[in-house]
């Protein structure tokens, strides 16, 4: 969580800060092996965050936020198709 908060800082325009983009930044994050149980929350912390497309901060989210869980298929470790 500290990783992705620390992302949103310097994502999310805030009062005083400026930016050198005229449209707003995304990221992307998909799981790395044994990280799979962190997507759900990551989610949600960035929807919690104020992160406008909180639903689409990560890959490998379950099904009920809309995602296809990749531990379940097993897409980290034979990629996806």
């Amino acid at each position: 969580m500290q990783y992705i908060d620390t992302l949103l800082d310097l994502m999310l325009v805030t009062e005083g800060v400026n930016s050198i983009y005229d449209a707003p930044e995304y990221l992307f994050f998909g799981p790395d092996e044994n990280t799979a149980p962190l997507m759900d929350p990551a989610a949600y912390y960035t929807q919690k965050k104020g992160y406008g497309p909180w639903r689409s901060i990560t890959t490998g989210k379950s099904g009920t936020l809309g995602g296809i869980p990749h531990d379940t298929y097993g897409m980290t470790t034979r990629s996806v198709r």
